[in-house]
C-alpha cells in the first residue's frame, strides 16, 4: 500500500507521494508503507486518530480468511507496528457465504467501546431473496486500543486493548516487563474484566426494562473475567461478590474454569466446557445474563463494561 496527499483545493493536481522518508510530486518515487507486508490490505480499510496514535484497521485480502486485524502508528504514513489480530468472522463457515470490507466506525463509542463492522454475502443471488442474512452488514464492539511505554525502564504503563470476536470482544491486558525488542504483535494471551453496565428489570410496568443497578451498591462488586489464549476464548472466572442472590440456576466453579464459545448457536453462547450450562449469551456486540429470581412476572438482564 501507498500513500499519497494534497489538499481540498488542488484535487486535480496537487499530489505528493510518500517515498519512504519524505514527500515527492513524482508518483514513481512512492514506496510502499513500512510494516504492512505480513497482511495484504483490503481495498476497503480505515485510517482513523485515537489516543494521539493512528489506528489502520483491515480485512486480510484473502479470499474467505475472515480475518479483521489492527496496526497502530505515530503518523498516518507509518512505520505501522503493533499488528494484532482482533477478529475472526464465522459466516464463511456456511457454505457459499463469504465476508469481507471489515470497517471501524470511530464516531460511534460506548463504554470505551467502538464499533466496527464487515459485510457478509452470498455466492448464490437468489438466496439474497429468500434469507436476508445472506446479505447484510454485521457489527460488534471492541474495547480501545492503546500501548503506552515508560521510556525509561521499557515497562506497560497502560494497555487497553482493541481485542475482539464477532461474537463477542472487548479487551484489556494487565502490565508487565516488555522485552528489549517489542514484538510485531500484541499478546495473544490476556484476560478482559468485566464489571456490571446495566441491570434491567422487567415486569409488565416496564415491557423495555428498568436499570436497578444503581439502586444497590452491591451490583458494583461483581466481577466476570475471560481469559484468553492464542486470541480464542479458553477459560473464565466469576466472583459474585457481595451481590445476596446468583443469577444462575446452576454452581459456578471457583476460581478459573474451562469455558467453550459457541458461534454457531444464535444468539451466541458461552457454557462451561462439557456441560449445557450457559454463562453468558452474545448478542447485538455484547455479553448478557438473562434470569428471573422468585416472581414469574419479574425477569433481569445483566449487561457487562470492561473494568481496568
Amino acid at each position: 500500500m501507498r500513500v499519497a496527499r494534497t489538499t481540498v483545493e488542488s484535487l486535480a493536481d496537487g499530489w505528493e507521494y510518500y517515498t519512504g522518508s519524505g514527500w515527492s510530486r513524482d508518483a514513481a518515487r512512492a514506496a510502499d508503507l513500512e510494516g504492512l507486508s505480513s497482511v495484504p490490505v483490503s481495498s476497503q480499510f480505515n485510517v482513523f486518530e485515537l489516543d494521539g496514535k493512528y489506528v489502520l484497521l483491515t480485512q486480510k485480502k484473502t479470499f474467505n480468511s475472515g480475518e479483521i486485524y489492527t496496526f497502530t502508528s505515530d503518523t498516518p504514513w507509518g512505520p505501522w507496528k503493533n499488528r494484532r489480530l482482533i477478529f475472526r468472522t464465522y459466516e464463511q463457515n456456511t457454505p457459499g457465504l463469504f465476508t469481507y470490507n471489515a470497517m471501524a466506525h470511530p464516531q460511534f463509542e460506548r463504554d470505551g467501546m467502538i464499533l466496527v463492522s464487515y459485510n457478509v454475502n452470498t455466492e448464490d443471488f437468489s438466496q439474497q431473496f429468500s434469507d436476508a442474512e445472506t446479505y447484510r452488514p454485521r457489527f460488534f464492539w471492541v474495547a480501545r486500543i492503546y500501548y503506552m511505554y515508560a521510556s525509561e525502564n521499557n515497562k506497560m504503563k497502560k494497555i487497553l486493548l482493541m481485542a475482539a470476536a464477532a461474537s463477542m470482544l472487548f479487551a484489556a491486558a494487565g502490565c508487565g516487563e516488555l522485552s528489549d525488542k517489542m514484538t510485531e504483535d500484541y499478546p495473544t494471551d490476556y484476560d478482559v474484566t468485566y464489571g456490571l453496565r446495566q441491570v434491567l428489570q422487567y415486569d409488565p410496568m416496564n415491557i423495555d426494562g428498568i436499570n436497578v443497578g444503581p439502586k444497590f451498591d452491591f451490583f458494583e462488586t461483581l466481577r466476570f473475567t475471560i481469559h484468553y489464549t492464542d486470541g480464542q476464548i479458553t477459560a473464565a472466572s466469576f466472583t459474585n461478590g457481595g451481590i445476596p442472590f446468583s443469577p444462575f440456576g446452576f454452581d459456578v466453579p471457583d476460581g478459573r474454569f474451562d469455558v467453550e464459545f459457541d458461534t454457531v448457536v444464535l444468539p451466541n453462547e458461552l457454557r462451561i466446557k462439557g456441560t449445557d450450562n450457559v454463562l453468558a449469551y452474545f448478542t447485538n456486540g455484547e455479553f448478557s445474563v438473562p434470569f428471573r429470581l422468585d416472581l414469574s412476572t419479574i425477569s433481569y438482564k445483566y449487561t457487562f463494561k470492561g473494568v481496568e
